[in-house]
């Protein structure tokens, strides 16, 4: 793996992840706490000014998703459905979340010290145990912004949860798949589809259209 100065493209470092014949470095996410990559069944953290390895795990199943990185852990997917949740200085592992197996829709995000996790149900976990708080049976990739969960079923719906209980506020079919992360502002989501259409709903009900007009700005 070669690091490049983003204004030169000056070589500042490279780093053996594996022997020639390894697996190619398929997903990679880069932080202040360091650079993650995956390799197969092996994930390697390294220095991200001095490409020094800081630790290595390995892995039943090979990781299949980009590492997400919040407060200190990095959490990975893997091919059998897994979440792994490891200190991100030091490669201990914290806990596993074993789920039915791989949907493809493996994701996670944390807000207000919560971690949410999509792919064959949608669940709040505590951060730091891994425990349940809610689970709800959609499989979907997960987003929060504020109070609310987004999850984006494969075949286009667009699901809006209460982020406390994982209760149903909305839900909206796009008829198409999904191309983009949904953007909240000014009391709209926005969200495009792979059929052409860029919609704006009402955060209130999931309808499309403008928010209810009101004095000064639009928050919820």
């Amino acid at each position: 793996m070669s690091a490049l100065d983003a204004r030169t493209g000056a070589l500042r470092w490279r780093a053996r992840l594996g022997p020639a014949n390894a697996t190619p470095a398929d997903y990679l996410t880069a932080t202040g706490a360091g650079v993650f990559v995956s390799t197969g069944t092996r994930v390697t953290a390294l220095d991200p000014a001095t490409g020094r390895t800081r630790w290595r795990a390995r892995f039943d199943y090979d990781v299949r998703y980009d590492p997400v990185v919040l407060g200190g852990t990095v959490y990975l997917g893997d091919l059998a459905g897994r979440t792994h949740a490891l200190d991100a200085a030091s490669g201990t592992r914290r806990w596993t979340l074993t789920t039915e197996g791989d949907s493809g829709l493996w994701s996670v995000t944390g807000s207000r010290g919560v971690l949410y996790a999509g792919g064959r149900d949608v669940r709040a976990l505590d951060p730091a145990s891994g425990r349940e708080r809610w689970r709800v049976p959609l499989t979907a990739r997960v987003s929060v912004h504020g109070g609310t969960v987004f999850a984006r079923e494969d075949g286009g719906t667009l699901h809006a949860l209460e982020a406390a209980t994982g209760a149903s506020r909305w839900r909206f079919d796009t008829g198409g798949r999904f191309q983009t992360l949904p953007v909240v502002t000014g009391g709209l989501i926005l969200v495009g589809s792979s059929n052409g259409n860029l919609y704006a709903l009402r955060a209130t009900d999931g309808r499309p259209g403008p928010p209810p007009a009101g004095p000064g700005p639009r928050t919820w």
